[in-house]
């Protein structure tokens, strides 16, 4: 890891994931690293399903800001009944389509249950792209409800704003390591809840550190969620 950079694309370890998404840890690292699963007698190895590029940083699985938008897309598609199957097939044609190794942070997807598309420009037409089919479709599908807490840069997933906070809370991963800050003063939330913990009030922090008492309170009700 020492040549590589690891400012600009948000670093999480597996648990700090497994909070932010709500995804359980065990999942995560069986879509990172696959599993033997029990068929009778023998057993097979079922693939990744997460084209995470980390590896490990410091002796533990490291994941970045679009692995983590990965992981919150690939479960939005499991709860709407997509099987893994599809999924898997889904993601390795839109890496070659799109040439980008987190195609599930790149464009619109949808999906009616069964197939994943992909909402894309042709021709100055907007066509949607069957991923399990490979053409060109037009259907009445279902779009998974998890984009109007995200901003786009070039069509990537840049920022995500959890939701229900009004865009006082953000992960950037150009800010702060890609951990959980307040979006305008750029503090980090664990340190605000911390230190309201400590203090024992919400006023006092505000005070501090010259903010709003609002955003003081976003923090601490933010990681309090985490921690639940």
């Amino acid at each position: 890891m020492a040549d590589r950079t690891l400012t600009n694309i948000g670093l999480y370890s597996v648990p700090e994931a497994s909070a932010l998404t709500g995804q359980n840890a065990p999942s995560i690292h069986r879509w990172l690293k696959g599993y033997r699963r029990k068929e009778g007698n023998t057993s097979r190895q079922v693939r990744s399903v997460l084209n995470a590029e980390l590896g490990e940083v410091d002796g533990k699985t490291a994941l970045t800001f679009l692995d983590l938008m990965e992981i919150r897309m690939i479960a939005a598609f499991r709860q709407h009944g997509v099987s893994w199957q599809a999924i898997r097939a889904a993601s390795a044609l839109a890496c070659d389509m799109f040439g980008d190794s987190h195609p599930f942070s790149m464009q619109r997807f949808k999906t009616d249950g069964k197939t994943i598309f992909a909402e894309l420009f042709n021709d100055g037409t907007l066509e949607t792209l069957d991923l399990n089919k490979k053409n060109f479709v037009f259907s009445e599908v279902v779009e998974p409800s998890l984009f109007a807490s995200l901003e786009f840069e070039d069509g990537q997933a840049a920022r995500w704003f959890p939701k229900s906070l009004q865009k006082i809370v953000v992960l950037d991963p150009k800010r702060s390591f890609g951990h959980p800050v307040l979006s305008q003063e750029g503090i980090a939330t664990a340190i605000l809840a911390k230190a309201a913990l400590v203090e024992g009030s919400v006023k006092s922090v505000a005070s501090w550190y010259e903010i709003p008492v609002g955003s003081v309170k976003a923090a601490v009700e933010f990681e309090q969620r985490l921690a639940a």
